[in-house]
């Protein structure tokens, strides 16, 4: 997904980004922030939030929206981000521009292949090795 950002701006106040809410189905991103207007000093480009489609309980004061991990972007690159397994699938993830930049162009990838656990793997194999003594 490619989206370009553009702060809202309202007479006498300061303006803001508007959070981009992308809807996913793995752990696994790439998200790319670019900014062509940016200084050559600036790397930060905002932040990624993982949030469950989910409450503690059907009484609940809160819409569901359980933030439960943050990644920091990068300006001009994409970043890998390997979210929690938590196995509650969809969840939504939420981008957030702070307002110094006046536009964001943002590129949201989503893995879509098989996982591979190596370390789960790795141990399998070892506790066959061991079985087959």
């Amino acid at each position: 997904m490619r989206t370009k950002l553009t702060p809202v701006k309202f007479p006498n106040k300061p303006a803001f980004f508007k959070p981009l809410t992308v809807i996913v189905n793995s752990r696994i991103l790439m998200i790319g922030m670019r900014n062509r207007q940016a200084k050559d000093t600036w790397r930060y480009a905002g932040t990624a939030y993982m949030n469950l489609f989910t409450l503690p309980s059907s009484t609940s004061l809160f819409a569901a929206g359980v933030e439960t991990a943050r990644q920091d972007l990068r300006l001009g690159t994409l970043t890998l981000i390997q979210f929690p397994e938590l196995q509650l699938y969809p969840y939504y993830v939420e981008v957030r521009v702070p307002p110094w930049h006046q536009e964001m162009l943002v590129e949201v990838w989503q893995y879509s292949g098989d996982e591979v656990d190596v370390i789960k793997t790795s141990i399998d194999e070892i506790k066959s090795t061991l079985n087959n003594l």
